[in-house]
Order: structure tokens, then sequence, then C-alpha cells
């Protein structure tokens, strides 16, 4: 028994002392050491900023979901026990006053499904709507729409307050990148988009921030830098027409384009663009050019940078590059706090 005791102790101490050494590591914020030399949690972060921040977006959202979900559970709860009823007596109730033959014709109509209705399994399948699957398919639907109007007027009914906060996006440093700007250049908001001409996504909102470019150009200084996975015929190209002041002329007709270009091409661009074609030659030849777009695209590497297109405002990260609403949003938002 005593060494037993003996033996548990001695674990206790060896546990301890562990526990000890790991709290030192945490609070002195190293992850790993090297002989003497220390790599800490910053400095491994900083490599993966884009993505770290993408994750607990991602999380963020899926906490959103949840928490309306268990607020909408909640109040229909609260209003079931009220009644001293339970919550799917509460929602039969509710069905069974409100599921007519005439209230189902008119939300066939206001989702425009009075002919056909889909059903999703494995893949879509549509049923004429007056059929008996049609039916059982418009019914569900009906009852989660009241199932939801009732949850939204019950929500009114109570002081709900939400704490839960989306990620603070990581300050991303760009001073030593090289960057193309248009719009207001003396504007304390700059929107910067981390792009690849070659990239199709890029192609396809091209035309969006394009967009936001002519709605906010008198008030933000648009930016432009190219990232890619190498470098691109096309990137070479925009970067021999700045030379001669006209990369968004370039930017412009690469985008434009729905194929990537080859030399020839670009060439014929350039003529039509009116740029000394002599000069644009040399320069596209030139591995200096080629040089600094590779090291251009290293310091995005290096920044955490790791998708395109990537949308940055004021060194903020904007999480969803493809949506208008959150760009826009965090625009406006610059913007106020710049007045």
């Amino acid at each position: 028994m005593k060494k037993i005791i003996l033996f548990l102790a001695v674990i206790a101490i060896v546990f301890s002392c562990t526990n000890n050494r790991e709290k030192i590591s945490v609070s002195n914020n190293i992850i790993s050491t090297i002989d003497s030399l220390e790599i800490t949690y910053e400095e491994i972060d900083n490599t993966l900023q884009q993505e770290l921040f993408d994750k607990l977006s991602q999380i963020y959202a899926l906490r959103r979901i949840a928490m309306e979900s268990t607020i909408n559970s909640k109040v229909l709860a609260i209003e079931a026990s009220k009644k001293k009823i339970t919550v799917d007596e509460l929602l039969n109730e509710v069905y069974d006053n409100k599921i007519t033959t005439q209230n189902l014709i008119n939300y066939s109509k206001q989702i425009g499904r009075e002919k056909s209705i889909p059903e999703f399994r494995d893949n879509l399948v549509f049923y004429p709507t007056e059929s008996p699957k049609g039916q059982e398919i418009l019914k569900k639907g009906y009852k989660e729409y009241l199932k939801k109007q009732l949850e939204d007027s019950l929500k009114k009914l109570h002081t709900i307050k939400k704490f839960l906060t989306p990620p603070r996006s990581p300050i991303i440093k760009l001073d030593e990148l090289m960057v193309h700007y248009r719009g207001n250049k003396n504007s304390k908001v700059t929107f910067i988009e981390i792009s690849d001409f070659d990239c199709g996504m890029c192609k396809e909102f091209s035309p969006v921030f394009n967009k936001m470019y002519q709605k906010y150009k008198d008030k933000v200084n648009f930016g432009f830098t190219n990232y890619g996975s190498y470098v691109s015929n096309s990137a070479k190209a925009a970067e021999c027409a700045g030379f001669q002041n006209k990369f968004w002329e370039m930017h412009d007709t690469l985008f434009a384009l729905n194929h990537n270009t080859d030399s020839l091409e670009l060439y014929t661009i350039a003529k039509k663009l009116k740029l000394n074609i002599n000069t644009f030659v040399s320069d596209y030849s030139n591995k200096m050019n080629e040089t600094k777009i590779e090291k251009n695209m290293y310091l995005i590497n290096s920044a955490g940078i790791y998708g395109t297109p990537t949308i940055i405002i004021n060194n903020r990260l904007v999480y969803n590059s493809s949506s208008i609403e959150e760009i826009e949003n965090l625009l406006i938002e610059e913007l106020k706090f710049q007045d």
C-alpha cells in the first residue's frame, strides 16, 4: 500500500512539473524551440492569417445559425409552457387553423409553384403541384413557413440580446507590395484586390468589383495586386503596360477575356492599347520584371494570404470576397469612421 501511495505521489509531482513547463511555454507564447531559438504562436499564425480567419469565420457562422435555432426553440417552449401544452401541440394548433385548401393555393402562388414543385433528394425531382406527392411537398413547405412566422411573432414579445460577435479581421501589412491604384488616391480608405488574371473566379467577380469601383471611386482608393501560383503571361503584360501608364486599360482588357492569353495575343492587345510595342516587348522579356512579380507573390504568401480573389479594406481581410454585401458594409463602416 505504501509503495502504491509513493508511486502515485511521484506521478503527481511529475505531472505537476510537466504542467508547469507547459504553462511557462504558453505564458511565454512559445510553441517550439530549436536549441535556444524560440518559435512563437504569432510567428506561426502570421503565415496562416487568411486560413485562420476563414476557419474562425466559419465557426462564427455555425454558432450564429445554432444560436438562432436555439432562440426559436426556446420561445416556442416558453409559449407552449404558458399554455400548458407541448411544442408539437402548439404547432399543430397553428397548422389546424391555417392549413386550408385556399391558403395552400395562395402559398403556391406566393412561391411561384402553381404548376410544379421540386423535392430535393439525390437530385432535383419535380411533381405536379396538384398531385398527391405535390400536395405533400407543398404542405410540408407551408408548415415550415407557418412555424417561422410563429417564431418571429413570439420573438417580438421578448427582450432578446445577442452577444455573439464575428471574429476581428487580422491586420495585413501590404506596404511593400506592387499595388496599382485608381479612384481617390488621397482617400484614407483603401480597397485592395489581390487577384489573378488567369483565375476563373477572379474573372467572374471582376465586373462586380468594377461596379464597386464605379460606385465609390470618388471616396475610396482602389488598388490591385497580382497573386498566383506562377508568374503568368498576363501578369507580366499588365506590369509592362503599367510602365507606360496603361495598367488599368490592360487590366480591364484581360479580365474581359473568357480565356487565358499567350504572348502573341498579348502583343496584339498592347498594339490596340497604343503602347510602344518595342518597349513593351523588351519589358515583357526582361527577367527583372518576372523577378519583381515573383517577389510580390512571395510577400503576399508570407502575409498569410493563400487565395484569389481576396479583398482587403484598410488592411482588414474580408472573409467572403464574393459577398458584395459584406464588402460594402465594411467599406461604409470605414468611410463613416474616417468622417
